[in-house]
């Protein structure tokens, strides 16, 4: 987000077709030039750098003339800016006061006490340590990713919060969280959440497994190993998988990096593994609601045919800063060619990387069973 086309290239991608700027289809016979494009379309986000070392911040200093950080980088129109021509890039100094920044306290605000600590809860690394000087950041952070995805829309932005925070206690990521090791010990409600996963994802259809060359934790499902209809079960499953992608990402990058790497690996696939469309929606339903601004990249390595054409038909319509997260990858030569520049061999499984290391076997049990923070 740092770094900025030129105003007069925003300005010509405006004039662009939608599937001009949607994604790239990569294949066997992609050219080295549209393999490594990367997207630069992205709502701006707060820097992240060093936000979990400041042990010393608290909310009252957060003032008129205050800022979060040195300096912010933005790209696109923000509401109230004297200087928010749509796609008109600029750059607001340190020192100087931002809408933005003003705007995201006003949404933590509204909260109670009960529900900025839910916020901060969005953090493992807090789960686990419960450091009250970094709670009111932690919220601000979920504040600031709801802001962002909403287009920075206060009262929207507000209203989908309250409703995320809602929503974790009721689906119980916290028990998920407990599930881990989980022995007689526990609670009914955690040890009921962990024989689900047990069976759910026995069959290794979604689990946690490698990191990109930025420390984001890959988030894979292999569609291919379906094992049942299940919608409640399926849905618990990936925001597992998504709450512990997450967890190791923040882990690994000492907070530094807050979105992950989500593969869809369509090996062996075949019809009778579709999913019925209820249950697609609910899972991708679920991505939108509750996780925003999570998502670096989507990638769909061997999708079918009809997968891509649908996504062709449908893509006019997608919002371009979703659309520019998604990339199809075809064929052994396109993923070793576009994979070799995003994930290192010894964090790849020979489905992503034919050179990958990592072992493509998976045991849920010991996945269950591997602390939550880490990958398989």
């Amino acid at each position: 987000n740092n770094e900025l086309p030129a105003t007069s290239d925003v300005r010509s991608k405006e004039k662009q077709e939608p599937n001009e700027i949607m994604t790239t289809v990569l294949q066997d016979e992609t050219t080295n030039d549209a393999t490594q494009a990367e997207d630069s379309s992205s709502f701006p986000s707060f820097p992240m750098k060093e936000r979990y070392q400041d042990s010393s911040f608290s909310l009252s200093a957060m003032s008129e003339t205050a800022s979060l950080s040195d300096s912010y980088t933005y790209q696109n129109d923000f509401p109230g800016s004297e200087r928010g021509d749509k796609n008109e890039a600029f750059i607001l100094e340190s020192g100087a006061a931002s809408r933005q920044e003003r705007d995201v306290k006003k949404i933590f605000d509204t909260l109670s006490p009960e529900e900025v600590e839910q916020a901060a809860l969005h953090s493992y690394q807090y789960f686990l340590n419960r450091d009250e000087t970094k709670r009111d950041l932690l919220a601000l952070d979920q504040a600031r990713r709801h802001y962002t995805a909403e287009k920075f829309d206060v009262d929207l932005a507000i209203k989908k919060m309250k409703a995320t925070l809602k929503w974790r206690e009721e689906i119980g990521i916290d028990a998920m969280r407990r599930c881990t090791d989980a022995t007689d010990s526990d609670s009914e409600t955690v040890r009921a959440m962990r024989d689900v996963l047990s069976v759910d994802m026995a069959s290794g259809k979604v689990f946690v497994k490698g990191y990109d060359k930025e420390g984001r934790a890959l988030y894979t499902v292999t569609p291919s190993k379906k094992n049942s209809d299940d919608e409640a079960a399926i849905v618990k499953s990936h925001i597992y998988a998504l709450e512990r992608c997450i967890a190791c990402t923040e882990r690994n990058t000492d907070g530094k990096e807050e979105r992950i790497t989500c593969i869809f690996d369509f090996s062996h696939f075949s019809r009778k593994h579709s999913y019925p469309l209820k249950i697609i929606g609910k899972v991708f339903g679920v991505l939108k609601a509750h996780y925003p601004e999570r998502i670096h990249k989507m990638y769909f390595l061997d999708a079918p045919v009809v997968f891509r054409g649908v996504w062709t038909c449908i893509k006019p319509f997608v919002d371009p800063v979703t659309g520019s997260k998604i990339r199809f990858v075809q064929g052994k030569r396109a993923k070793d060619k576009y994979f070799g520049n995003a994930i290192d061999a010894d964090q790849a499984t020979p489905n992503i990387r034919t050179d990958g290391t990592l072992s493509p076997g998976f045991d849920a049990n010991a996945f269950l069973n591997t602390p939550f923070h880490e990958a398989y």
